[in-house]
């Protein structure tokens, strides 16, 4: 575990931890529901140099009612985050469908532990959510919501 704060992750003391993988939700730190703040969001990239990750958990980042929505660290470092995300709260826990935006370096390796882990998904729920990706309702979705 590393401390946080009243900006979110204690940088120095993940640096210290001598950990290579960080778990975060930078957008809704939970329980305590701080926001990483801007000074530790470039802290943390700069933490993630080459042989270390970010897994961004995109945790309650859809729905923003006290504040403006936070940028995802992926779109700022895509070869240093993973960027995550599920439909839990926006659709419906009961779709179990989430994803992932990987680095590139990553693909393959992502791509052969999911087949080997998961052969349950539903894949018409898939497609239907690819779908509604892709024709852009998801967005209009969350933004109605």
């Amino acid at each position: 575990p590393v401390p946080v704060d009243g900006n979110g992750i204690d940088v120095g003391a993940l640096t210290a931890s001598r950990a290579t993988t960080v778990l975060t939700t930078p957008a809704h730190q939970s329980p305590t529901g701080v926001v990483l703040s801007a000074a530790r969001r470039t802290e943390l990239l700069e933490w993630a140099q080459p042989g270390r990750l970010i897994v961004e958990d995109d945790y309650d980042a859809e729905y923003r009612y006290d504040r403006a929505p936070v940028g995802a660290l992926q779109g700022v470092a895509p070869d240093r985050v993973v960027y995550l995300g599920s439909t839990s709260k926006t659709l419906a826990p009961g779709l179990r469908i989430g994803w992932m935006v990987v680095p590139a370096h990553l693909i393959d390796r992502v791509r052969t532990a999911k087949s080997l882990a998961d052969t349950g998904s539903s894949v018409m729920d898939q497609i239907a959510f690819s779908q509604f990706l892709t024709s852009g309702g998801y967005d209009r979705h969350l933004r109605q919501m």
